[in-house]
């Protein structure tokens, strides 16, 4: 017994071409399950390990307040951080699988071609969305890395220490012993 392929009945819309990436139609639905299951993440993330970099950067950057800036009159302790972590990934991209995940690869490249120092002027106009702690935050909020203000949070300290143990730099956070000491 052969069975019939589906058609369309009157209440289906009006196919959009085979080639779409929602072929099924399903993109509202997985969407919403998707916030419902995991509420932190977006379709964005891509290297949550970036969640790393971002409580390792709250650590390194606890010592500054809140109104401290670079001597370029503007740019917070953490977004300094920011660039030496993506700057350094771009340096070694070579010895990574996803190099292109890496955000502002594009400006850094430019910039090092051009023999410049990673900045506000040569880094992403809007860092504070489009770089990795924009585009992490949210993440590590929702899994208690970090508060809202990048400040350590719970995780963070947890995340910290399990990644000054994998990495053989016990003493890092504390900066009292081993690795981290002056």
């Amino acid at each position: 017994m052969a069975l019939d392929p589906p058609f369309p009945s009157e209440f289906d819309q009006e196919a959009q071409g085979e080639s779409g990436v929602d072929a099924l139609g399903l993109q509202a639905i997985y969407e919403r399950l998707a916030d419902r299951i995991l509420p932190a993440m977006t379709v964005r993330m891509s290297r949550p390990r970036f969640v790393t970099a971002i409580a390792l950067g709250s650590s390194i950057c606890a010592d500054w307040g809140d109104d401290e800036v670079a001597k370029d009159g503007c740019t917070p302790p953490w977004m300094v951080f920011e660039w030496f972590v993506a700057e350094s990934l771009v340096r070694c991209r070579k010895d990574l699988r996803d190099a292109d995940g890496i955000p502002g690869r594009r400006k850094i490249e430019a910039a090092l071609r051009q023999k410049r120092a990673i900045s506000a002027a040569s880094y992403l106009k809007t860092a504070s969305i489009f770089g990795f702690t924009g585009i992490y935050k949210r993440l590590a909020i929702g899994v208690g890395v970090v508060t809202d203000d990048l400040v350590m949070d719970d995780a963070g300290c947890e995340l910290v220490a399990a990644w000054e143990k994998d990495n053989d730099m016990v003493g890092f956070r504390d900066a009292r012993t081993g690795a981290g000491a002056d």
